[in-house]
């Protein structure tokens, strides 16, 4: 009902745009091009709000990073294939022709995305079951708002939207300073490419193991790797020597070792924790909710850190990231101590008020 229209909608518009993108381009048509990714990213994350349900009403609890982690790789190979291999495959040439190009990229995934759409659309067919208890759009929006009523949500919120604002200067910086100072884009990328298949395994390393410590626990060490991280790869930029990419693209290599666990375990733990509190009335708003505000807050730090890197040196906005990262995670380590002792009960956006006033409704009287 959900993934196979969005499948189909979105291989339509990639088509589209993989046809006239040269036009667009040329033409400057900013509306087209804006219209398109915004019908785009709205598949997604219908496709997102449907997969987040999935795990929260088939999964036992106990698989739910898992699940989580499942997800996660499936963005992982998506940036791969989408970004990674379009910079790394955009130079090879056969006598003088670019064979992978922008718009060969948009036409595969355009045809991919319908191809896949038909085969579910086909060959599964999906089993419609009564639900007893089915919010009605009012009454998802009205659990919604209880984000902004209950305090461990709101602290919650808070640290998805501002934990990234501090690594944010170094996030934006680090490529466009090493590409600056003509460090090849395509050594870049083939560093990251590198990372992806040990970040994927350190994930279900994760996930497995995500029984013994709490996802916020989890989500807090990740976060202390990210500091280490943002240290090393200032020491980079720092260190930076036009005459001797190789060892600046073996540092790049090593960063690794910092930056892989970082999304192994904030994106996993965190991930892992929306799905084991999420309210069972709207699991799929509730996950999606929270998941748009972890990615709001990475997005909202790579723009702030573009807009003040045009304005102030990095070595200064350096020094300022890491003193309010060091802050964030102290001040809300001690919040998070506190959220781990909260029943699974606390977190729910279901009103107690509606809750026994359906109850009622079913009590028989004699």
């Amino acid at each position: 009902t959900y993934i196979v229209p969005a499948l189909y909608t979105f291989g339509i518009i990639q088509i589209f745009v993989s046809l006239q993108l040269e036009n667009i381009m040329k033409n400057r048509q900013v509306i087209i091009l804006t219209a398109a990714g915004l019908i785009s990213f709205l598949c997604m994350a219908i496709q997102g709000v449907a997969t987040d349900g999935w795990i929260v009403t088939i999964l036992h609890e106990k698989n739910v990073s898992l699940g989580s982690t499942v997800k996660r790789m499936g963005q992982v190979v998506g940036t791969l294939f989408s970004y990674n291999a379009l910079i790394l495959l955009g130079k090879w040439k056969v006598s003088g022709y670019r064979v992978f190009n922008p718009f060969d990229c948009l036409m595969i995934f355009g045809c991919f995305s319908i191809v896949i759409g038909l085969i579910l659309h086909c060959f599964k067919k999906e089993v419609h079951q009564e639900e007893e208890n089915k919010s009605s759009v009012i009454q998802v929006f009205k659990y919604l708002l209880q984000f902004v009523r209950k305090r461990q949500l709101l602290i919650l919120v808070s640290f998805l939207l501002l934990r990234h604002l501090g690594f944010g200067f170094i996030d934006a910086g680090l490529n466009a300073n090493l590409i600056k100072h003509g460090m090849p884009k395509e050594k870049i990328t083939s560093v990251e490419t590198y990372h992806i298949p040990i970040d994927i395994a350190l994930g279900i390393v994760v996930a497995t193991y995500m029984g013994k410590v709490s996802g916020l626990r989890l989500g807090l060490i990740g976060f202390g790797f990210k500091l280490v991280d943002f240290i090393f790869k200032f020491y980079i930029i720092q260190s930076f020597d036009p005459k001797n990419i190789n060892r600046t693209y073996l540092l790049l290599f090593s960063t690794g070792i910092t930056s892989i666990p970082v999304e192994a375990l904030l994106g996993t733990g965190l991930t892992s924790f929306f799905y084991k509190v999420a309210d069972k009335e709207i699991s799929s708003s509730y996950v999606t909710t929270l998941n748009a505000f972890f990615n709001l807050g990475r997005m909202l730090a790579i723009s702030n850190g573009y807009f003040f890197l045009e304005r102030f040196s990095l070595s200064n906005l350096c020094l300022i990231g890491g003193l309010y990262s060091l802050i964030v995670m102290i001040v809300f380590g001690i919040l998070f101590i506190k959220l781990e002792s909260k029943p699974k009960e606390s977190w729910s956006l279901y009103d107690t008020k509606d809750q026994e006033n359906e109850h009622n409704l079913h009590v028989e009287l004699p």
